[in-house]
């Protein structure tokens, strides 16, 4: 760890340290850099990115969200509004993927429908046809919980595994 001068004591990480202790890349954090999400607080004679822990806990905002699926462009836009809250953010990110949600399951009874129209069938590995039911929990069909009001449900057939 270096400190950001001879006039301060403030500790400082240079890239590499800080991708070691984060678990993040070295190119992850130069592109952080170059997007504006996360810029160094300073940089060496020789122009290495210099890093000091409120740098470090605007990183741990930025990964949170990012575990949270929030992109790129909307963490830029949000830390940097002092008027943003937690909650309202993750109210708009819910409604958004409600969206997607409901536009997968529609997707999903098309594709369902299509492959009944063309009699799909599935095969078993023994080239015998598969049981109704099998190898996809009950009822034989593919079960992913959509925050879209409901269960969202995939009719059994190949390529929807």
């Amino acid at each position: 760890m270096d400190s950001l001068g001879p006039h301060t004591s403030e500790p400082a990480w240079k890239v590499g340290a800080l991708a070691k202790a984060t678990g993040l890349t070295v190119r992850a954090l130069h592109h952080y850099d170059h997007i504006g999400l996360l810029k160094p607080s300073a940089r060496t004679a020789a122009g290495h990115r210099l890093y000091t822990a409120g740098d470090v806990a605007r990183l741990y905002r930025v990964s949170l969200l990012r575990r949270l699926g929030f992109p790129l462009e909307q963490i830029t836009s949000v830390l940097d509004d002092p008027e943003w809250q937690l909650a309202a953010a993750v109210r708009q990110h819910l409604k958004h993927a409600q969206e997607q949600a409901a536009i997968v399951v529609r997707l999903c009874a098309r594709l369902a429908g299509m492959a009944g129209q063309q009699g799909a069938r599935r095969v078993g590995a023994a080239g015998a046809p598969a049981r109704a039911g099998s190898g996809h929990g009950a009822g034989g069909v593919v079960d992913v919980r959509a925050a879209a009001g409901g269960a969202f449900r995939c009719a059994d057939h190949p390529g929807f595994e």
